[in-house]
């Protein structure tokens, strides 16, 4: 190195810091939505910390599992929002937060690229423009970075740890690892970045350091028993991270996880990708080997990478981890004397400082380009007061803690921001409330599409509510203007409708799938799974059916409990699913049997006519009915189907 290059300044960090808030902050500023649906609920339970102290008990999701165990996995995150609250304005505090997240997430990846470079070097000079390239890389991850949710804060993190397990500060990753489980259960991810490091100063220098790799995991295991929420903290992250995230429930997981096509995915990350082969012609350009420090971000890279193409929720960190290690690379060739770089620098001369000014015209014009693209990504989220006036009637018109059913589950963020009055019941991912009980999860699922008959009785038996709130013009809305529903409309405007539940009181349908039900023990209650109606079936009550299979003859009992409204004379009706296998069924009510028993059998697996079982008179009050399942012996596996059993009465006139 010069003397000239010894005495350069290197470029002021907090104006950078400045210019890439500002750079998010032109996205915010862009569009009067907030970037992110979850936004509205990390900023509004950061404002809920500070005025309500620690939340022990998240009454605002009765309808999934943290009803009985709430965790806080994002603790330290809310924490650190509650700054942006302060000024009494959510909307704009979630917003602010959003642009220094996102610039803060960047210029921690600039800072690890200038610390390649020895202070007053020339590296330190020009790596300001690595920031640039940051900036351009793709739009997607400015959009996703511009949200008020964690990602932004977990890439900051893991740049200060590659920036640690680079300097071999063990102690600074000790404190990193233990903080960082605090915020995010993505931490563990830092144990074989660690590792990688390790393997990389093998090679380099011959020696194993297995310090920052057990300082790190020490610090974000000490992060999980050492935590507010211990030891519920270590189920939430099983299920999170196994159960959701690698979708080992086998339900439809949300578009988050789901990967990108490969051509979208090429075109959203193009300059990453830039990066990825300028690292690797840097790596080929050089006479000395590949350095520790390279192949260890090389390593990381390739591990973001692998978790890209499983999900697109990793856009905002495969970018970073690819220009970090495109930079290592770079810094090498550079360091390298004898390498191509410098014969190419000897040859062209001044042309190669035009290429280098075309270069980040090109950066910037692609950066501002970007930077629109994903204002206009967040313009198209929804207004941020559509729910408002709904969740206001509801604050002005029930009781405190009141629970109201959402007949949306990503519609709780907007709610819970507008109004913690009442309480909600689904909420963030809808496997939270298949973790609760999975018949429920089901049921929520057609009752927000609007496939379940009566649905007033469905939302205030199952879920305990007696009010249910819906976007206009979802399915559930669509079913719920229907004259016997079984809810009331209360409120209206553009955006939204309230319901009150007033169950039919004539008509008590019990859908076999939907409905809690009990077993003959001795086959047990696993032996019926919830069953979506194939083609050629027919078209089932509510979607789907109770499908029972049985290794031999059965016999197979299903029982259920009905609330009778009103003394009367009841009429009784049942539909089954006929199929192959020589089988009846019968049904009782309180152990009276209803009709002769029904023939299962027919020519190919479909659902049955509807068979009306005969009249009875029943009191007021809870009444048992009984299906009974019953086949030929025989070597063949038995199944049965049943799609409802109906109690009506004539209505009053």
């Amino acid at each position: 190195m010069s003397a000239e290059e010894k005495t350069r300044k290197d470029p002021p960090r907090w104006l950078i810091w400045l210019l890439l808030v500002a750079f998010f902050g032109v996205i915010q500023a862009s569009t009067d939505r907030l970037a992110g649906n979850d936004s509205y609920y990390h900023i509004k339970y950061a404002w809920l910390i500070w005025h309500e102290g620690a939340l022990w008990d998240f009454r605002w999701m009765q309808g999934t599992f943290f009803r009985d165990m709430w965790v806080d996995k994002e603790l330290l995150y809310h924490l650190m929002l509650i700054p942006f609250t302060l000024p009494g304005d959510m909307y704009w505090g979630a917003k602010v937060a959003g642009a220094v997240g996102g610039g803060t997430a960047l210029f921690a990846g600039y800072l690890v690229i200038r610390s390649f470079g020895e202070p007053g070097s020339l590296w330190r000079k020009h790596s300001v423009w690595f920031a640039l390239v940051l900036a351009a890389s793709s739009k997607t991850m400015l959009y996703r970075l511009s949200t008020t949710r964690v990602p932004a804060a977990s890439v900051a993190f893991m740049m200060i740890g590659l920036w640690l397990m680079n300097k071999k500060a063990v102690r600074g990753l000790f404190i990193l690892g233990f903080f960082y489980a605090w915020m995010y259960h993505v931490s563990v991810v830092m144990v074989p970045f660690a590792i990688f490091f390790a393997i990389g100063q093998r090679i380099e220098s011959g020696r194993w350091d297995v310090r920052p790799t057990l300082a790190v995991g020490t610090g974000i295991v000490a992060g999980f028993i050492i935590n507010p929420y211990f030891p519920d903290s270590l189920p939430v992250l099983f299920k999170h991270i196994i159960q959701v995230g690698l979708g080992s429930t086998g339900l439809p997981k949300g578009s988050e996880w789901a990967p990108y096509d490969s051509w979208y995915l090429m075109q959203n990350t193009s300059v990453a990708w830039i990066a990825i082969v300028a690292g690797v012609m840097a790596i080929g350009g050089r006479r000395r080997p590949m350095s520790g420090r390279t192949l260890a971000l090389l390593l990381c890279a390739a591990l973001m990478t692998a978790a890209f193409f499983k999900a697109r929720r990793f856009v905002e960190y495969f970018p970073v981890f690819t220009i970090v290690f495109s930079a290592s690379a770079i810094h090498d060739l550079i360091e390298e004397p004898e390498s191509w770089f410098w014969q190419m620098h000897a040859a062209w001369g001044v042309r190669l400082r035009w290429l280098q000014g075309a270069l980040i015209v090109t950066l910037l014009i692609v950066g501002g380009v970007n930077n629109w693209r994903a204002s206009r990504e967040a313009h198209q989220n929804a207004w941020p007061w559509r729910l408002a006036g709904a969740a206001q009637w509801l604050q002005e018109n029930t009781p405190e803690k009141t629970q109201v059913y959402n007949a949306q589950w990503d519609v709780l963020p907007e709610l819970l921001f507008h109004n913690h009055h009442n309480s909600w019941t689904l909420g963030l991912d809808p496997n939270f409330t298949y973790f609760l009980e999975p018949r429920l999860y089901y049921l929520s699922a057609r009752l927000g599409n609007g496939q379940v008959p009566e649905p007033g009785r469905f939302v205030k038996e199952n879920f305990g509510c007696e009010y249910s709130v819906a976007n206009k013009n979802s399915g559930f809305a669509n079913v719920a203007r229907l004259n016997n529903s079984g809810l009331e409309k209360v409120f209206e405007d553009e955006y939204a409708m309230v319901f009150k539940a007033a169950p039919i009181p004539w008509v008590r349908t019990v859908e076999a799938e939907l409905t809690p039900f009990t077993a003959d023990p001795e086959v047990g209650k696993e032996a019926c799974k919830l069953t979506e109606a194939k083609s050629g079936m027919g078209n089932p009550s509510a979607k789907g059916l109770l499908m029972c299979r049985m290794p031999t003859s059965g016999p197979l009992t299903l029982s259920y409990t009905v609330e009778i409204p009103t003394y009367g004379d009841w009429e009784v009706e049942a539909r089954f699913l006929t199929g192959g296998t020589p089988a009846t069924a019968k049904v009782s009510i309180d152990g009276k049997p209803q009709g002769e028993a029904i023939s299962l059998q027919g020519t190919k697996t479909r659902l049955g006519r509807l068979q009306r079982l005969g009249k009875l008179e029943l009191p007021q009050g809870q009444h048992r009915i009984d299906v009974y399942f019953e086949g030929t012996p025989g070597p063949y596996e038995m199944v049965y189907g049943l799609d409802y059993v109906r109690l009506r009465r004539r209505p009053p006139s």
